[in-house]
């Protein structure tokens, strides 16, 4: 890499394949990108540090090979470009409406119209030194940031190194080749899920909300093999045949089970901490069938764990006797209440009358 000295900030642009972006790839302009960490990146803080102190000459942002026009991609340094994009009224900025609250123009930013700048002359070289600083380093990136470095690492270099690529590439990021693998596993099922027209909002949400427990999920004992995804692949040439042969509508459930659904504030699998009883769930038919018609884990769950059938009911029974005790309690009751009530009785009939029909037919036997 090489110092460039400083490039105006209208000659630098944001970096839609940054890894740190991913949610945002392949659906947005520049503009739109510029909006969306306005909003989620906390730029104000650089902003008031810019205030300040100016831009510290110290960290230059790193930029890729110039374009015809005289211009360069921010490889590294999207966030510190984004808030300089905006703090000096850029068209860019303006364009999406965007600036900081009253008083941050002026004071130390009002000089600030470049930025310093390093150039690649070795993309092998940045992309060691963007892995390591960013997945070993003291600038961590997130589950799906670093799934993402590293699923586009093993396509860059998948040519050179074959099946070697997992090990080659932990060792340049401080890592192993499982824990390439399991990254790169976790993020090429939503890559080929999204090729093959699954929906877009449900795997960007996976990505950029619930990835860490996405990749929970992969580790799991059934989790993978319900889809029909082959844990023991381990060869990049094994993983993406396993990948090509998920069942997609078993992948699309257990993704939506991730995501809330309408009218509802959780998801099915709201917390990291029950990846293990969803496992257990999924290979169960009779409490995965409980699971889709009440999206309620932990029942479906109770009966994955515990087949005995006095069990289950004494724990139904325990659950009706606790609501009993809050009718008590309440001063009113919802409209659909009733309807719900009614329904509860139906089916503890026909538990009854099963369970009665069970008995005298051994009995009978007997």
């Amino acid at each position: 890499m090489r110092y460039l000295g400083e490039i105006p900030i209208e000659k630098l642009h944001l970096d839609l394949d940054n890894p740190r972006l991913s949610q945002f790839q392949g659906r947005r302009t520049e503009g739109e990108l510029l909006r969306e960490l306005f909003k989620t990146a906390a730029l104000h803080e650089l902003a008031e540090s810019y205030k300040a102190n100016g831009y510290f000459s110290s960290e230059p942002v790193i930029v890729g090979d110039v374009s015809k026009d005289g211009e360069y991609t921010v490889l590294e340094g999207n966030r510190r470009l984004a808030t300089a994009i905006i703090l000096t009224g850029d068209e860019r900025a303006l364009e999406e409406g965007l600036r900081f609250s009253e008083g941050a123009e002026g004071t130390a930013a009002a000089e600030l119209t470049a930025l310093p700048t390093t150039q690649v002359d070795d993309p092998d070289e940045f992309n060691a030194f963007l892995g390591y600083r960013h997945i070993s380093g003291l600038r961590v990136w997130g589950a799906g940031e670093k799934a993402k470095y590293l699923y586009d690492e093993v396509n860059r270099l998948r040519s050179k190194e074959g099946d070697a690529t997992f090990y080659r590439i932990g060792r340049t990021v401080g890592s192993n080749a499982r824990g390439v693998r399991s990254a790169y596993v976790a993020y090429a099922l939503l890559a080929h899920a999204a090729a093959e027209g699954l929906q877009a909002d449900l795997i960007d949400y996976v990505r950029s909300q619930r990835f860490g427990v996405w990749v929970r999920l992969l580790g799991t004992a059934n989790t993978p093999r319900y889809f029909n995804y082959d844990p023991d692949a381990s060869t990049l040439g094994e993983v993406d045949a396993a990948i090509k042969a998920v069942d997609l509508r078993k992948l699309t459930e257990v993704l939506s089970d991730l995501r809330p659904k309408e009218g509802r504030s959780l998801a099915v699998l709201s917390d990291s901490r029950q990846v293990t009883a969803y496992s257990d769930v999924l290979a169960h038919d009779t409490a995965r069938k409980t699971l889709r018609q009440n999206d309620d884990l932990e029942i479906a769950h109770s009966i994955a764990r515990a087949p005995n059938l006095a069990a289950q009911l004494r724990q139904v029974a325990d659950r009706l006797g606790s609501i009993v005790d809050l009718l008590g309690e309440v001063d009113s009751v919802p409209p659909d209440a009733a309807s719900v009530a009614n329904r509860v009785v139906r089916l503890a009939r026909q538990v009854s009358a099963s369970v009665i029909a069970f008995n005298s037919e051994e009995a009978s036997e007997d």
